[in-house]
């Protein structure tokens, strides 16, 4: 369950859903018509011209057809164009963008609506009570429609430019850092002092730690009356001979150590929940791909590095005591990832670049003296050593 609920949870994998939901929404308010004209008393609404419902029907159905289309499309064009200006790991933003997905969804059961509403309207079953009551639905839907329009016709402005996928991806790896800042240990909680009687855990996947499931662990630990000390953190890359945990208890017979390897989900791609330091490196992207002799563009490349160095001066607004997982402890995160997944590599595609090189290095001296630990700050220091001999 804990695996599908994850699933659900990527914006790719429930493009269908919102449309889905209002398809069957369509549905019903459809024939809720029908079944109130049943149960109201013959003669109780206005009368209104079967002319007129059978006009806005047309028109709802035929124009929504189209916008569907057209919607698709300009999310398709976005796609393409966020992957070959910024980066392909922002696509995943585009796609979660919920004003799109309501446009899209609130369109395409418009449409749903309209080819019901008229089969209905042409098997003759509607009264006078079921006409008013179709007829106030397409006025509500109507002006729904125009709200949503004007909302996507705001939405598309922005949709797959630059700025705007910048903002998408600072806007995630913010709330990355902030839940690692507030949390950094994750809420486990377990002091081991002493590893005599461990025993390790290997992955048996190879790729990319992107979830764990503490709670899983944590009843899994109590169980089996153990302690568990998680050796990776989410963005780590696994492999066979790399040991994911240590098992601590006085003695191992009767427990099946392979079950602790489904609740560690590993993947060929990285994602921005639980991992601090993939914002940062999808922002890193952004620029190095700006400092490519095709593109060229130093100013971006600046922006970012704006935009790097408030993410990492941000301090921690407030520190989550909570310790839910009394039997787990994992190993700390060695924050100095997150200068090496950020401004590294675009020191390295700058270093010909004066504009850039001093960009960094001033990027790193207020990182040396605004980080909010003394790991980040020293390794900033030791970036900008290694920056100036480079440039020397």
């Amino acid at each position: 369950m804990y695996r599908f609920l994850l699933w659900l949870k990527q914006p790719s994998n429930t493009l269908w859903v919102k449309p889905t939901l209002g398809a069957l929404l369509a549905l019903i308010i459809a024939f809720s018509s029908y079944w109130i004209d049943r149960w109201l008393p013959a003669q109780t609404l206005p009368k209104i011209n079967i002319d007129i419902v059978d006009d806005l029907l047309n028109i709802i159905a035929s124009s929504m057809l189209a916008v569907s289309t057209f919607s698709l499309s300009i999310m398709i064009a976005a796609f393409s164009s966020v992957a070959s200006n910024a980066t392909p790991r922002a696509t995943e933003l585009i796609i979660a963008d919920g004003t799109t997905r309501t446009a899209i969804s609130s369109f395409l059961s418009a449409f749903i609506y309209a080819v019901i509403a008229k089969i209905l309207l042409g098997l003759g079953i509607f009264g006078t009570n079921g006409l008013f009551i179709l007829f106030g639905c397409i006025v509500i839907l109507l002006l729904y429609l125009v709200v949503v329009l004007i909302r996507w016709v705001q939405t598309l402005s922005g949709l797959g430019r630059l700025k705007n996928t910048l903002d998408r991806i600072q806007q995630k790896a913010t709330e990355s850092l902030r839940d690692y800042r507030n949390n950094p240990n994750l809420g486990t909680a377990a002091k081991i002092t002493e590893l005599k009687q461990v025993r390790s855990i290997y992955s048996q996947k190879i790729g990319y730690l992107i979830n764990i499931n503490l709670s899983g662990l944590q009843h899994w630990a109590e169980d089996n009356d153990c302690y568990l000390h998680i050796m990776v953190r989410v963005g780590d890359w696994l492999m066979p001979n790399k040991a994911m945990v240590l098992v601590q208890r006085n003695h191992f017979e009767d427990i099946d150590f392979d079950e602790i390897n489904r609740f560690f989900i590993v993947d060929s791609q990285r994602k921005f929940e639980q991992d601090p330091s993939f914002g940062l490196s999808v922002l890193s992207e952004v620029a190095q791909r700006a400092l490519s002799p095709a593109i060229n563009d130093s100013g971006t490349a600046l922006t970012v590095l704006a935009t790097l160095t408030q993410l990492l001066t941000e301090k921690p607004i407030e520190k989550d005591d909570d310790r839910d997982f009394d039997r787990l402890s994992i190993v700390p995160l060695d924050e100095g990832i997150f200068i090496q997944e950020s401004i590294r590599p675009i020191a390295r595609d700058g270093a010909t670049n004066v504009n850039i090189g001093i960009a960094i290095l001033q990027a790193l001296a207020t990182i040396y003296h605004q980080a909010p630990t003394v790991e980040l700050s020293l390794a900033a220091q030791k970036e900008a050593e290694n920056t100036l001999q480079r440039s020397i």
